[in-house]
């Protein structure tokens, strides 16, 4: 019986052995310490925004074991259907059992509830991670919380949390003026150099594999980083394979090479010459955002093509849309593309005449290869890949 009959791998341990004890850097302080004075300071919304889950998911942790003592905590970290599955959440997490009631009946729960946690003198915290990846609705709902707890003054504080393209949504009415309650968003910088050493060498050692300067060579962490730009997500992610990797060719250290080797199968760098002449078999995994572009016709001519080569495109009237709409047909900013790892998203920014995708009204959908979306007389099609229009 072989010694990986025996024990799981590096790379297994890396992801069974997922640490409980949230990770700090040194970059996360000053996010913390803010989240803690808008808390202190009861204000009604307060705004994480930062590359990556992982990071604003520990943060957020970390904030709320601060504070547990002293609030009720609703916590969601997985998008939401519609507005009744995020109110059940609430309901749930807050210590009720929802069972079958509709969305009114779930509101007018959470608002007794807020009622006696005013009563004697308790907060409550809704925390929503991944913000972008719910629907509009869930913004609304953000929206209708915040008035009331201007209005009630239930001690009430809901903390978002989303990638950078949630700024372009929060920044559209009617929620930029419940924005303005948050004060100053929070920005959550990516690792240093020396912050990615430590959260390697804290998650080798939480997996219980080895002494980090026995699972990684020291210039290999350095190009994890530079191919990562520091972003927690990506690190793990990119560590996973690099001992998946390690693994398949039994070495105990994972190299410079095995590191461009795991970096080429998840497509963060190009196709590179190689050490050797080894074919490398594996699945590939995008990490970063999905390639393509959208093509804008009026009339059956195309008037814009835009690459797929950021994370956010502004469709809309305005002048400094990405890709703009002269029609009174179309809002000044009207609708948004977000391209993630996960895919590309268009979500419609409240407009005032709608979008839809292939004649489907829409508030928010994933694109496919070949979507049409129609804006007024104006249709964009999204094609995915890199290749040009033919």
């Amino acid at each position: 019986m072989s010694h990986q009959q025996l024990a799981p791998t590096g790379s297994a341990l890396w992801v069974e052995k997922e640490p409980t004890t949230p990770f700090i850097a040194d970059s996360h302080h000053v996010p913390l310490d803010h989240l803690g004075r808008a808390f202190a300071e009861g204000r009604p919304l307060a705004i994480l925004i930062g590359e990556g889950k992982s990071g604003a998911s520990y943060l957020i942790r970390r904030f709320l074991a601060n504070i547990e003592n002293d609030a009720a905590v609703a916590r969601i970290t997985e998008p939401c259907s519609d507005a009744i599955a995020g109110m059940r959440e609430i309901i749930q997490a807050i210590g009720f059992e929802p069972k079958d009631m509709g969305l009114a009946d779930l509101q007018n729960v959470f608002t007794m509830f807020l009622s006696t946690q005013k009563t004697h003198h308790r907060r409550t915290v809704i925390c929503i991670e991944e913000t972008q990846d719910n629907g509009w609705w869930m913004l609304d709902a953000v929206r209708r919380l915040v008035e009331l707890e201007m209005e009630g003054k239930f001690g009430l504080m809901v903390v978002l949390s989303g990638r950078p393209g949630l700024n372009e949504l929060l920044n559209e009415p009617p929620l930029d003026a419940i924005c303005a309650h948050a004060g100053q968003r929070i920005a959550l910088a990516p690792f240093s150099l020396d912050e990615t050493r430590e959260y390697i060498r804290w998650r080798v050692e939480s997996a219980g594999t080895a002494d980090v300067g026995k699972a990684f060579e020291f210039h290999a962490i350095t190009l994890i980083h530079e191919l990562c730009a520091g972003v927690p997500d990506a690190i793990s992610t990119l560590c996973c394979k690099c001992r998946e990797l390690a693994d398949k060719k039994g070495m105990a250290t994972v190299t410079t090479d095995l590191v461009k080797r795991a970096g080429k199968a998840l497509r963060m760098v190009p196709m590179m010459q190689l050490s050797d002449d080894e074919t490398v078999s594996v699945e590939v995994y995008n990490v970063g955002p999905q390639s393509g572009r959208l093509i804008a016709r009026a009339n059956g001519d195309v008037i814009q093509e835009v690459s797929l080569n950021r994370e956010r495109i502004l469709i809309g009237r305005d002048e400094l849309c990405d890709i703009r709409i002269n029609s009174d047909l179309a809002s000044r900013h009207h609708a948004l593309v977000i391209n993630s790892p996960s895919g590309v998203t268009l979500v419609d920014l409240g407009s005032t005449n709608g979008t839809s995708v292939d004649g489907r009204h829409i508030k928010q959908c994933e694109l496919k290869d070949s979507d049409v979306i129609a804006i007024g007389d104006c249709k964009i099609e999204y094609v995915a890949g890199d290749n040009p229009l033919a």
